[in-house]
Order: structure tokens, then C-alpha cells, then sequence
């Protein structure tokens, strides 16, 4: 969802609204539940063609509230909205750093902890 989004549209395109557009919704239905298996579905779909083999239900929960919680920082606004360049910048920024974040998340809790192997044992 957040790449083809990103790619058509650029940063500014990450919104609740252009997720139920795509979704084939209202764009009030993300506040319906109704619609909210409709537009969870296709974020689903999304993130397993996007990013094969990995969790599908757990990471579009995570892009979800991701754009969730950007739109509302943006409406509460909480977000420089000087221009509109500023609000593409810091929402590209914000997917970027999650996308970014993962990789290192995942070597960090790979690493032994301590020196002593995952399991910790003495």
C-alpha cells in the first residue's frame, strides 16, 4: 500500500482517504467497520505482494497505523504544514525510518545478549 501510493503519488499520497479510494470505499469508511475489513483486505494484499515472507497481518497492522496516526497529526496540526513540500518531506521521512528501522530491529534481536548466545544460559 504505502509504495504504490508513494510512487503514484508521492508522500502526500499516504493517507486514510487514498487507502479507501484504493480500497474501492468511502472515504469516511475507515471509520466504519463495515469497510474496515474491505480496506484491511487490501493493505493485506498489499504488503504480501509487497514484502513477500513476512507477516502480512503484523506489518499491515504497522502500515495502518502508520498512516493513521500521520493523518492525524496532521489534521491535530501537530506537523509543520508550512508547505505542502514540508508535509510530503515529513511523512516520507516517517515511512522511510520504518522501512529503514526493520532491518536493524531484526540484527539487534538476533544479536546475542550479553555475549551469551539467545539463550542466555551460564
Amino acid at each position: 500500500m504505502c509504495r504504490p501510493l508513494l510512487d503514484e503519488d508521492g508522500s502526500a499520497g499516504l493517507s486514510l482517504r487514498a487507502v479507501a479510494r484504493r480500497a474501492r470505499v468511502s472515504a469516511t469508511a475507515p471509520y466504519r467497520v463495515s469497510a474496515t475489513a474491505a480496506i484491511s483486505e487490501y493493505v493485506r494484499g498489499i504488503v504480501h505482494a509487497t514484502f513477500p515472507g513476512v507477516d502480512a497481518d503484523a506489518l499491515s497492522t504497522t502500515v495502518w497505523a502508520l498512516v493513521h496516526g500521520l493523518a492525524f497529526l496532521h489534521l491535530d496540526g501537530k506537523l509543520d504544514l508550512s508547505t505542502p513540500e514540508v508535509v510530503a518531506a515529513q511523512v516520507e521521512s516517517a515511512v522511510h525510518a520504518l522501512f529503514d528501522a526493520s532491518p536493524a530491529m531484526s540484527r539487534a534481536a538476533a544479536a546475542p545478549v550479553g555475549g551469551q548466545g539467545v539463550s542466555g544460559g551460564s
